[in-house]
């Protein structure tokens, strides 16, 4: 019983990270492919905050998410 639960909480947190980690790739695509260095500017401030969200959630977790997929 204590297994499934620990692999649900591993799963919910996965989860978490999916999206960021989504985002992440998708703004340093942006970034590489800008055409000017305000929209770069921009993307590299978007990039920055949501490496914050990744490094908050790392923390709360007490692991990074390579680490927690490599549990699963």
């Amino acid at each position: 019983m204590m297994y499934r639960q620990f692999s649900a909480t591993l799963r919910r947190s996965l989860e978490e990270f999916k999206p960021l980690e989504r985002e992440v790739a998708r703004l340093q695509r942006r970034i590489e492919e800008a055409q000017n260095e305000k929209a770069a500017k921009e993307s590299r401030n978007e990039l920055k905050s949501v490496m914050q969200k990744l490094a908050q959630l790392e923390d709360d977790y007490g692991a990074t998410a390579t680490e927690l997929r490599r549990t699963q």
